[in-house]
């Protein structure tokens, strides 16, 4: 469906039965782009938990960071649209769209409650981080390239 602040940006949704202004929101950025597919790796997990989930269609990894920080604004956006809890938001992402999130985890400083990577670590280029980061949760595989930028976390 498209986002209405920017139609250029679409997004796959599931929404729980009875969702409301309590139920957690997952915002999923796919690295490339499959907004369905990746909506619906979460979807057992969502069903059984109660979680609403959006998953965009535009996000991009190993490309311009700028298509994703777009796909993200406009979910971000929508979300008002979203039935769910606001202080219950979690981002999610693989590879460079992890890595993609903690470039903006200090923009969204209390507009989420954390962040969940996969296979992509904080880039090291960042400044240090702050002692009010968000949480993070991630993980990757010991012959993944990205494996000492995620032992870098611990």
């Amino acid at each position: 469906m498209p986002a209405r602040a920017d139609t250029s940006q679409q997004y796959a949704l599931f929404l729980p039965d009875g969702a409301s202004q309590t139920t957690p929101l997952l915002i999923v950025l796919d690295p490339r782009g499959r907004g369905e597919m990746a909506r619906d790796l979460v979807l057992d997990g969502a069903r059984a938990r109660g979680w609403a989930v959006m998953s965009s269609w535009q996000s991009r990894s190993d490309t311009q960071e700028g298509i994703t920080l777009r796909a993200l604004d406009a979910l971000l956006i929508e979300s008002a649209n979203v039935p769910h809890d606001p202080k219950r938001v979690y981002l999610t992402g693989m590879s460079g769209t992890a890595k993609t999130l903690w470039v903006v985890a200090p923009v969204l400083r209390g507009k989420v409650s954390g962040l969940i990577g996969s296979a992509g670590g904080r880039p090291p280029e960042l400044p240090p981080l702050a002692s009010d980061a968000p949480p993070f949760f991630g993980w990757t595989g010991t012959t993944d390239f990205n494996l000492q930028e995620m032992r870098a976390l611990d």
